[in-house]
């Protein structure tokens, strides 16, 4: 969660299982959060904090979780335009699996495929998502009657909606919510359509609709941490986010489309016991890192 300003790799990690945290930023008046950077898992190794962190509960499924609920808490307006999704995703007897799938900038920035002329989402693209999430179903459904529902959250509104087509009531997403890249606060770009051909170039986004991609956007992925199951891009930091947030142990599950994307989703298994461990998806997971300014 916190990390010493060391620009090696190897440093931090050495410096986070080594370094008694109460010392750090002690000299510094503000805090920067920084994410994509996957150190939690090491504090479980910290020489200075490793019993205390076991007096308080805290273990590497759930280290994450209590961090960001110690942190934040999402805001009630951002939550309001996802009514129908938190009722769904509350359901304690529905097996929920989440499924997030980040299509990449050029779908966002620029969209029509990032200039190829061809849309980048199409559902044959993402068939492992769907396969591993049917294999979900089928080795943890509880009884033949319990219910069902994939939570899809996108960068693409394309794909989005092709999937909301081809799944129907089975898969809940939104295909409204704004869809923008960080950067077009600054620059412009493709607001709400996600790119691809459904996506549109205009001008630099008001505040407002700033406000109301970033609000949907921590939205949905409050929402997605709601889910049971999670079928994740694996280089994506928004579905990693979600999934450890649930604070569950052993249901992640992890696609790297340069394996999984082509021949080799037909072979994939994502039954009971073929999650992604800890130790796989950690090194790409989020944290938090305390540099001082």
């Amino acid at each position: 969660m916190v990390s010493p300003n060391c620009a090696d790799t190897q440093q931090k990690k050495f410096g986070l299982v080594l370094q008694d945290l109460r010392e750090l930023g002690a000299n510094f008046t503000t805090l920067r959060v920084r994410t994509f950077v996957g150190y939690t898992m090491l504090l479980l190794d910290n020489v200075h904090h490793t019993e205390e962190l076991h007096q308080m509960g805290v273990n590497p499924a759930t280290a994450f979780a209590c961090g960001v609920d110690f942190l934040l808490r999402i805001r009630p307006e951002a939550l309001a335009p996802f009514a129908e999704e938190l009722r769904a995703l509350s359901d304690p007897k529905t097996l929920k699996i989440g499924i997030q799938i980040r299509v990449g900038d050029a779908t966002l920035v620029g969209g029509n495929g990032g200039g190829s002329g061809k849309p980048l989402e199409t559902l044959e693209r993402f068939t492992a998502f769907f396969d591993c999430a049917a294999q979900i179903e089928d080795g943890r459904r509880r009884l033949p009657a319990q219910h069902v529902l994939y939570y899809l959250i996108s960068d693409s509104t394309r794909l989005r909606r092709l999937a909301a087509e081809a799944m129907g009531g089975k898969l809940l997403t939104s295909t409204d919510a704004p869809v923008q890249h960080s950067r077009e606060g600054q620059q412009g770009g493709v607001v709400g359509g996600g790119g691809g051909r459904g996506g549109s170039t205009s001008p630099k986004p008001s505040r407002a609709e700033v406000v109301r991609a970033f609000q949907a956007a921590a939205a949905e992925m409050w929402l997605f941490a709601l889910t049971n199951y999670q079928v994740i891009s694996l280089h994506s930091g928004y579905g990693r986010f979600g999934a450890f947030a649930s604070g569950r142990f052993h249901q992640v599950y992890a696609i790297d489309l340069a394996k999984d994307a082509t021949a080799a989703a037909a072979n994939r298994s994502c039954g009971v016991l073929a999650y992604a461990s800890m130790e796989y998806v950690s090194p790409e997971s989020d944290g938090l890192v305390a540099t001082g300014l």
